[in-house]
């Protein structure tokens, strides 16, 4: 990974629906409003969409449990936002993760029971 990646904080995608409602409401939109601005909308709809059921309670302790498998942020951000079930696909998806396969899928199994769906 490059040096953007190092230091930068990526987000899961339930930070990012948070991030989109809060500006919202720092602008004063109606809540049954939705944003005005069409890339505003269209990116609060993807991230609603696809957030995977990782409710905003539990997004610290996703962090913390991939970052303790040994993932780089960025790759916590991907792995947070993708859930895959196991070390393999996970690896697949981004090639640069290093991590045990056992802590990993440890990690993943903890990720899965933290997950959501309504």
């Amino acid at each position: 990974l490059g040096p953007d990646f190092t230091t930068a904080k990526s987000l899961f995608l339930t930070e990012v629906v948070q991030v989109l409602e809060d500006a919202r409401k720092v602008r004063g939109e109606a809540l049954g409003e939705g944003p005005r601005h069409i890339v505003t909308k269209k990116s609060l709809l993807y991230a609603e969409r696809f957030s995977r059921g990782l409710p905003p309670a539990a997004k610290e302790q996703a962090r913390a449990t991939l970052e303790g498998a040994g993932l780089a942020p960025f790759e916590v951000a991907v792995v947070g936002n993708l859930a895959p079930e196991d070390c393999s696909v996970a690896e697949a998806l981004q090639p640069s993760i290093q991590a045990d396969a056992v802590v990993l899928q440890t990690a993943l199994d903890t990720l899965g029971s933290l997950q959501t769906y309504t």
